[in-house]
């Protein structure tokens, strides 16, 4: 199967769509199908997101105080 290089904005449409599919009751293996990427990829891609969002939000709060 080939590589494909996902950009960061296809992850988080993707990501988002994972919230939407577990939310209807899909298991993360059949959600995993859907999206056609493996559970590797989609457990990496979440912490990934996570440690973005954590730095995001501290950078912002420094720019707001006055850092």
């Amino acid at each position: 199967m080939p590589f494909k290089k996902y950009k960061p904005m296809e992850i988080v449409g993707k990501l988002r769509e994972t919230e939407v599919i577990l939310a209807q009751g899909a298991s993360v293996g059949e959600m995993c199908r859907r999206l056609a990427v493996s559970e590797q990829t989609y457990y990496l891609w979440r912490s990934n997101m996570a440690v973005t969002a954590i730095a995001g939000s501290r950078r912002r709060c420094a720019l707001r105080d006055g850092r």
